[in-house]
């Protein structure tokens, strides 16, 4: 709960993000390779995020 009203107050009041964007998109990545590795029953090597 507490990240969504981080998100809520840095859109109304600016405020600083609650995780960086470098960080989301490294969960994001990690989130996807585990759909992928669902769907395809292997282990999925994850690409170099930075």
């Amino acid at each position: 709960m507490a990240y969504y009203q981080g998100i809520a107050a840095a859109i109304r009041d600016k405020a600083p993000l609650p995780v960086s964007v470098d960080d989301a998109l490294r969960s994001m990545a990690l989130l996807e390779a585990g759909l992928d590795s669902h769907r395809q029953r292997r282990w999925i090597t994850l690409k170099n995020h930075h």
